[in-house]
């Protein structure tokens, strides 16, 4: 528990680097818990655009809006983040959470979703643009599908034949790191 009467919130003054949730959230507990002034919380963001890969924009090319990194925010995987979001006002009706909002949201707009991945100019792709084979996918699959607890100590190395490594999945042909096999939602 923060003691709010011994951090000088009043005359503090706090960067955060990146407008992704994590910056969000960080904000929303300096207000709420160690009551810092909102107007002293500064997120800094390269691009322009709020929200890291929870940005959303109308799209020229696609009927509708794109997130670069879309998520589900379904509630069983995002326990935290929802309680976070119950506890701030929304700025249309005070007496609403923003949890209450986004589910009211969610109910009136349904996620209509076409494609898993695009590319820069929002348009789809298949898989197999970056390499993939089905062997690839299968080993994902199981590795999405392991609960956490069975993991253990695994490397990614164990995880994926040298055939994952050698694709052009974002991993640039990387060597496995131990450090990759992070793929647990966030909450």
């Amino acid at each position: 528990m923060i003691n709010k009467t011994a951090l000088p919130a009043a005359q503090s003054h706090v960067w955060l680097i990146g407008g992704g949730i994590a910056s969000m959230a960080s904000a929303v507990f300096l207000i709420r818990d160690a009551c810092m002034r909102a107007d002293h919380i500064h997120i800094l963001e390269e691009f322009g655009l709020v929200g890291g890969s929870l940005d959303g924009s109308k799209s020229p090319t696609v009927a509708g809006y794109v997130t670069r990194g879309g998520r589900m925010l379904e509630e069983e995987a995002y326990q935290k983040l929802w309680d976070l979001l119950a506890s701030i006002p929304s700025l249309e009706d005070p007496a609403v959470s923003v949890r209450e909002e986004i589910l009211a949201f969610n109910e009136k707009v349904k996620t209509e979703s076409h494609a898993r991945l695009i590319d820069a100019n929002h348009v789809k792709i298949d898989a197999a643009a970056y390499g993939f084979d089905n062997r690839d996918r299968l080993e994902m699959m199981r590795l999405l599908a392991t609960p956490e607890r069975l993991l253990g100590a695994r490397r990614i190395d164990e995880m994926f034949g040298k055939h994952f490594f050698q694709t052009n999945s974002g991993r640039c042909g990387a060597p496995p790191s131990p450090s990759r096999i992070g793929t647990a939602p966030s909450s």
